[in-house]
């Protein structure tokens, strides 16, 4: 009996799976859907046994990308269920032109001639600058004191963490002193900020902030990307100034993507209320809305946003919704320190999944070519430094 399901549904239902917000119900459902899947004869009737089990091949590699480096999974069974259901999907559905391409897929090209050619994935990568610019590379520094401003101790916790902490017996009634961390392309970081409030910060990213909140509020800088949780004090606002934007926080977790080479800033909100304005204009957000803010500086709010997408990148997926070419390829060149180089006119294809961060960029790249787009990685020409992809259609 051929299998009929609606594309949508089961993509909102994987999604809803994935982010931990399905019913038992939806969970049994799904379940009981892939098992039929693994033993139905097709799909609608398109699909002989053969290809079917080519379709299971190529998920079971795709799924590769959700194991730890140990080879363990690290999922449970019915996230794995939504996994294959979300791959498959990815696989036969999310091409924007249409049809069973996995039918005719050609063979993926080599993506890396050879492992020295090939990406390892991002990692802990930041340096600190002090007030008065002395710099420490947060990655090389030993483990407890790092240095001392003014009343304000900062230490390097067992886990990596850098943690700013505050002896109010010690405050100085001078002015503020400011301190930056910044994480290169290919590198993240974690930081408590001195009122304990926590920081993720992507590649590429960097925030500027008082060693110690002395004022009458709290206002940090950021660019790239960075993920809040704030803890609230009434008395003290908490604000997040970044490319002509403010969020202020009224005791929430927020993510904010603001690099300079993306089209759009985007400010999600998880928990709690911030409100965020430019100049011109001010929104008030709740919990699952986005404000966008665009070339014309208005503030567009939109409901019920893919949160899980929002924050995948601090919990170690690329999670891509219905996401163009260009789009990902500038998540890639930021996470594995990589140019990307065009050849001919950029490939019309769109993606939907997720992919672990830990996987070398070849793997990534293997999953992605499943939808025709060929890809290769090269060392930079004229023995100069670093490498590049090419994409092709």
């Amino acid at each position: 009996m051929a299998l009929k399901y609606n594309k949508k549904y089961l993509e909102k239902l994987a999604k809803k799976i994935l982010d931990g917000k399905a019913t038992e119900a939806e969970k049994t459902f799904l379940q009981e859907y892939y098992q039929a899947f693994d033993k139905g004869p097709g799909i609608s009737g398109e699909l002989s046994d053969q290809q079917i089990n080519f379709l299971k091949d190529e998920i079971k590699a795709s799924l590769a990308a959700h194991l730890d480096v140990s080879g363990k999974k690290v999922v449970p069974l019915y996230r794995q269920t939504a996994l294959r259901i979300a791959v498959a999907a990815s696989i036969i559905f999310c091409l924007s032109i249409g049809g069973y391409f996995i039918l005719n897929r050609p063979q993926p090209q080599p993506i890396a001639k050879n492992k020295t050619n090939d990406l390892a994935p991002g990692g802990n990568k930041a340096i600190l600058t002090l007030a008065g610019g002395r710099q420490i590379s947060l990655t090389d520094a030993k483990l407890g004191l790092l240095a001392s401003q003014g009343s304000t101790i900062i230490n390097k916790t067992a886990d990596g963490e850098i943690v700013y902490n505050t002896h109010s017996g010690l405050l100085s009634a001078g002015g503020e002193t400011y301190n930056t961390i910044t994480t290169p392309r290919a590198g993240k970081w974690e930081v408590t900020l001195p009122d304990g409030s926590k920081v993720w910060l992507d590649a590429c990213s960097s925030i500027h902030f008082p060693a110690a909140f002395t004022g009458t509020g709290r206002t940090v800088e950021i660019t790239g990307q960075a993920y809040f949780e704030v803890i609230h004090n009434a008395a003290k606002s908490f604000r997040v100034t970044c490319n002509g934007q403010t969020v202020e926080d009224i005791g929430t977790h927020f993510n904010i993507n603001a690099y300079p080479d993306e089209p759009i800033v985007k400010t999600t909100l998880l928990a709690g209320a911030i409100k965020v304005s430019n100049k011109a204009y001010a929104r008030t957000l709740k919990p699952g809305q986005q404000a966008i803010i665009g070339h014309t500086n208005q503030i567009q709010v939109l409901n019920d946003v893919n949160t899980g997408e929002a924050i995948a990148w601090k919990n170690g997926l690329f999670r891509f919704d219905n996401a163009g070419i260009a789009s990902v390829m500038r998540q890639v060149a930021r996470w594995y320190d990589v140019d990307i180089q065009y050849e001919g006119d950029i490939p019309q294809r769109h993606f939907s999944g997720d992919i672990s961060r830990s996987v070398n960029a070849s793997k990534l790249l293997e999953i992605l070519s499943y939808t025709g787009v060929h890809f290769k990685i090269e060392a930079a020409p004229d023995g100069r430094q670093g490498k590049k992809i090419i994409v092709t259609r």
